[in-house]
């Protein structure tokens, strides 16, 4: 909805190139780690991009998988839906102008700054229960919890999210 965006947001996705009206998710990790789930969330992207075509992930952080993930986008055919900005010092507007952050960790984790910084944003959460991921995450109050490696459950957790901008708005509030 346009009306909702304000003009630094606007701003924001004019300089990524971002369209106004696609549906943005966000996943802020080290690429470095596999444990972090990525795979499993360009997996997911798979489903949620066949009811969502113009749905767009960014790819905030840097590390020597990011090639691996790069081919895999390519191989998934979701190439065009990702968008990997690397190392960046504007999380939290990244944040501002996406509709959902995708924390879909698989091995321990601590309870990840990702998920605070979101929050921050007033944006909802979809994590596991890896480590201390979900102890900030109340399921279907702030966000939903998935199970780790669950490719079908993080894609219908993100299209029910999607579905409702209410749900999305209320969620992050």
């Amino acid at each position: 909805d346009h009306k909702s965006l304000t003009v630094a947001k606007i701003q924001k996705k004019k300089e990524l190139g971002v369209p106004l009206s696609s549906p943005i998710l966000i996943i802020t990790a080290n690429i470095e780690e596999p444990r972090k789930g990525h795979s499993v969330l360009f997996h997911a992207l798979t489903y949620v991009t066949s009811r969502y075509p113009d749905t767009l992930l960014l790819v905030v952080g840097e590390g020597t998988k990011k090639n691996e993930l790069i081919q895999l986008s390519k191989d998934l055919s979701i190439k065009n839906n990702i968008m990997f900005l690397g190392h960046r010092t504007d999380v939290g507007e990244l944040n501002d102008i996406s509709d959902l952050a995708v924390v879909p960790s698989i091995g321990f984790e601590g309870l990840p700054y990702t998920i605070r910084e979101a929050m921050r944003s007033g944006k909802p959460v979809i994590t596991t229960k890896a480590g201390g991921c979900d102890e900030a995450v109340k399921h279907r109050i702030n966000g939903l919890i998935v199970k780790e490696n669950d490719v079908m459950a993080l894609a219908k957790a993100i299209m029910f999210i999607f579905d409702d901008k209410n749900l999305c708005l209320k969620m992050g509030e």
